[in-house]
């Protein structure tokens, strides 16, 4: 029976022993290794004491987070075709290809709202984009013309044209090859003054018009279709002002008519809007820290004040009552 016993044992430990392998702990001695140096700098002017630390929203707007992965692609330089992709830490990591030339596109990955089209087997197809946002029917017609879309996340994008991946021992030399990741969305801030009632303000919303539906990654060049894009905004009644930081793909260069900034507010009394009419700021070229400042007088009226609907009159909340700038 201890012979029966013992012949089991070893069996089993044979089992145990040829069902184990070991699972490397390193990375290679050797190989083509990609640094990514990924910019976070604060790329928006936050004039009118925006404080970031108050908003951690308004702070991911502004510097980011940093991406959970690197989706590195390699493309061929003639044919533009995908020849290899990989996957990486957000520091860098190894890659397995062929030594040539290559032109390369790295792009931070982990996005919830700013998504990468799928199709990237072209160098020129990739691009980050966001979803149409949906609208009640009620408020389809209030809004500026053209479709409305969820503001983006950052998101970081690098590109290399040609980049040379040199002959390397790949089992013990660790050849270095540097990519720098900047940000692909803009983000803006805007402040406006000088604005009685705000104690009232349940809800308020900023849409602005003539901005790109999305930016490609090889290039930036951008969709020439224009949108909108919604965006929350913090209400401060001590200050009569209302400020935020957005985000944006940017303005369309062939765009020709003007930028609005379309704000709408929902009070017990009724939902009212006003515009701002903010060109001049918007293609200002010496406006590189991406600041609009508004001070035109906006008096927003109370829950007792006369709209022309009553407390009894349904659906007073489909219809939005125009305030004048500058009264």
């Amino acid at each position: 029976m201890k012979r029966v016993k013992s012949i089991l044992t070893a069996i089993l430990a044979v089992i145990i022993i040829s069902g184990c392998h070991r699972i490397p702990l390193h990375e290679p001695e050797g190989g083509l290794y990609i640094d990514f140096a990924i910019d976070y700098t604060l790329h928006v002017d936050l004039a009118g004491d925006v404080d970031l630390e108050a908003s951690q929203e308004l702070k991911d707007k502004a510097l980011g987070k940093e991406p959970d992965m690197v989706h590195v692609l390699f493309y061929d330089i003639e044919s533009h075709e995908l020849v290899y992709e990989d996957y990486l830490p957000p520091t860098g990591g190894f890659v397995h290809i062929d030594p040539g030339y290559y032109d390369v596109i790295a792009y931070g990955m982990g996005t919830m709202v700013t998504h990468v089209s799928e199709n990237l087997r072209n160098r020129g197809l990739g691009k980050a984009y966001t979803s149409v946002k949906e609208q009640a029917p009620s408020t389809k017609a209030e809004t500026p013309s053209g479709s409305t879309i969820e503001e983006p996340e950052q998101i970081y994008v690098g590109s290399v044209e040609q980049m040379e991946v040199p002959v390397h021992d790949r089992e013990e030399t660790i050849i270095h090859l540097h990519m720098d990741l900047e940000p692909l969305v803009e983000s803006w801030t805007f402040i406006a003054y000088n604005i009685s009632g705000l104690q009232y303000v349940k809800s308020l919303t900023v849409t602005m018009n003539a901005q790109a539906p999305d930016r490609y990654l090889w290039d930036g060049r951008r969709t020439v279709r224009p949108v909108n894009i919604e965006f929350p905004a913090l209400v401060n009644p001590e200050t009569y002002s209302i400020k935020t930081v957005f985000n944006t793909f940017g303005k369309l260069p062939e765009f020709t008519g003007n930028a609005i900034l379309d704000v709408t507010v929902s009070t017990e009394g009724g939902r009212f809007r006003w515009q701002y009419d903010v060109t001049d700021q918007w293609d200002n070229p010496d406006n590189t820290g991406h600041l609009i400042i508004v001070t035109e007088h906006i008096d927003i009226p109370g829950a007792g004040a006369d709209t022309g609907f009553g407390p009894g009159v349904e659906n007073w909340n489909e219809h939005v009552i125009d305030i004048t700038v500058g009264l």
